[in-house]
């Protein structure tokens, strides 16, 4: 089953490479992933391949091999605009040797913003079978018909990543918990939270994990008046620790803030759990200041922490973008 892309150069064929798009189980996600990526590359061509997820109105790209676009790691799409959407509603086909054949492929807002004449694309799905993202490709060229028979293929790789994928996201749920017990190791003894040492865990290690899987993350900063008493401070870290699941780490991280970070959090999650937030901490007459921003992949959680501290400074309301 060899290519031949525009008919005139051969690529290698995928049924010698099939056992290259199994993952190592001695190698990290990140090195898998590329290795899947530089392997569907060599055999089909396309000058790029990426591993997205879905948050949602965004398209976060995970992982890349690109030749010509400039597209990395991190880099947010809208959704909407993609070409992939359109695949996953069901739209267009898996694979378009000629996206200006495809109506759909060819009105898609991506395809008027950067050249895309040839496209592939699979999705990547959760345990359950909702979308976690897709394993796609795009080429500046249109392809040669002869590469639509290589879709069982895509769809092996494309399989093989979800799995990875949904074995990696029950491993950060069991890391999140080891971590946890970490933290709780390093106990503010004023108020009975975790502090600041146990902070910089948590955000280096949700941060670690997002940059692998795109989890949507988010920070909420809650300041309380300069002049708080210790037990004005005790009783607003028992409240906010009392309003959110335990999955969500929450520290003291200076003499008058407390951090928390919403993981696994989208959009419309997060309103409600900042929402639950204010208002647990007005019914039990708590003054603060809250401060609130959503994690941007092309800066990763530090920036969202920053963000979070500079937007709760004189308001008890809003949530930084």
């Amino acid at each position: 089953m060899t290519l031949f892309i525009l008919g005139t150069i051969p690529r290698i064929s995928l049924d010698s490479k099939m056992g290259e798009l199994n993952f190592s189980h001695e190698a990290d996600l990140e090195t898998n992933c590329l290795a899947a990526l530089t392997t569907l590359h060599e055999s089909l061509g396309f000058k790029l391949w990426m591993i997205t997820r879905t948050d949602g109105l965004d398209c976060i790209v995970l992982h890349s091999y690109d030749q010509y676009y400039n597209v990395v790691s991190g880099k947010v799409f809208r959704w909407l605009d993609s070409l992939c959407s359109r695949m996953v509603r069901g739209e267009a086909p898996n694979i378009a040797p000629v996206t200006e054949e495809t109506p759909a492929y060819s009105s898609a807002a991506m395809a008027k913003i950067v050249p895309i004449k040839a496209y592939i694309g699979v999705p990547l799905t959760y345990s359950d079978g909702s979308l976690f993202g897709t394993l796609c490709a795009i080429d500046p060229e249109p392809q040669s018909p002869e590469i639509i028979n290589e879709l069982p293929t895509i769809q092996y790789a494309g399989a093989n990543i979800s799995k990875q994928m949904n074995f990696e996201l029950e491993s950060c749920a069991i890391g999140r918990e080891a971590q946890r017990l970490k933290e709780s190791l390093s106990i503010d003894i004023e108020t009975g939270i975790e502090n600041d040492l146990a902070w910089e865990m948590a955000v280096q290690y949700e941060e670690h994990q997002a940059a692998m899987l795109g989890s949507p993350l988010a920070v909420a900063v809650v300041e309380m008046p300069y002049r708080s008493t210790p037990n004005q401070l005790r009783l607003a870290a028992q409240v906010i620790r009392e309003s959110l699941l335990p999955a969500h780490p929450v520290a003291r991280i200076g003499k008058n803030h407390f951090g928390i970070i919403f993981v696994d959090c989208s959009q419309i999650r997060l309103v409600a759990l900042s929402s639950r937030l204010r208002t647990t901490l007005a019914d039990r007459e708590i003054r603060a200041n809250i401060g609130i921003a959503r994690r941007d992949p092309s800066k990763g959680l530090f920036s969202a922490v920053r963000d979070a501290i500079e937007s709760c400074k004189g308001t008890t309301s809003g949530i930084a973008a």
